[in-house]
């Protein structure tokens, strides 16, 4: 199960936009000499709505299918994966000035691919440890053309495609806790801090026009170029073949916020 709450700082074009999600994924892994690798898929819900006075949100249904692989060479391990979603947007805005009060609506399609490496080197043991890591990921969003219906004041046009490029620098750490009578750990907690920059597309633009109308680009806020990543979790080991973990991750940049929590049930067959 996961959840997050995203807020986006507004600018003098557009306002702060605050996102709740949730979801759940299901993933299976198997080891192939010596390789990690994995399917998982899993879908969602998102809602999106502007601060200010704006009046608008939007409704996001969410399907994902990833796969994942890693292997490790001693301490050095090297980490991958690819991910693709599909959304449902719904979308409405309410409009109301000197003799014209609408509430407009669309609905529209947009596609999310996702890619990742990551590079990391293991200081310690099994029951506490520290590692520094490199990630390189890119975010590629595909949007369908938008086309409001209600009334005189509705939109029509293309949000333009978005490619962005994270680069990461961190370090994780992982300790085991267990009673002076037991023999290994039963529990462990585990957190890391980072930094990351992002590069390419920071911002969407749609281009808009009105019916009959001349287009005009509409531009929305930016992404932080900058920021900083935590994460936070519990495992805890149920019986021999099971395992509960706990965790949070985090996004602060200078006009954002980011917070996410993930709940996984893990069994091995």
């Amino acid at each position: 199960m996961i959840g997050g709450n995203n807020r986006l700082d507004g600018n003098g074009n557009a306002a702060r936009t605050e996102m709740n999600s949730h979801g759940v994924l299901v993933g299976v892994d198997h080891d192939f000499s010596g390789w990690q690798l994995g399917l998982l898929g899993g879908g969602g819900r998102s809602d999106i709505k502007q601060a200010g006075g704006r009046a608008a949100r939007s409704k996001i249904d969410n399907t994902h299918l990833g796969v994942y692989a890693g292997h490790n060479w001693g301490a050095f391990g090297l980490r991958g994966g690819l991910g693709f979603s599909r959304h449902k947007i719904d979308s409405t805005r309410e409009v109301a000035f000197p003799g014209i009060t609408n509430t407009l609506s669309a609905r529209y399609d947009a596609k999310t691919r996702q890619a990742f490496i990551e590079a990391a080197y293991r200081f310690g043991g099994r029951e506490a440890g520290l590692e520094p890591y490199l990630q390189l990921a890119r975010v590629d969003v595909d949007v369908d053309s938008v086309n409001e219906r209600g009334g005189v004041p509705a939109l029509h046009g293309q949000v333009g495609d978005t490619g962005t490029t994270l680069a990461t620098a961190g370090l994780r750490f992982d300790k085991g806790l267990k009673a002076s009578f037991q023999q290994d750990s039963w529990l462990h907690v585990r957190g890391g801090v980072g930094h990351r920059r992002a590069s390419g597309d920071r911002n969407q633009i749609a281009q808009l026009a009105f019916d009959g109308g001349n287009t005009f680009a509409v531009n929305g806020a930016p992404i932080a170029d900058g920021a900083v990543v935590a994460e936070l979790g519990l495992s805890a080991c149920l019986t021999a073949n099971q395992q509960l973990e706990l965790g949070y991750s985090g996004q602060f940049g200078d006009d954002s916020r980011d917070h996410a929590a993930n709940l996984r049930w893990s069994v091995r067959f």
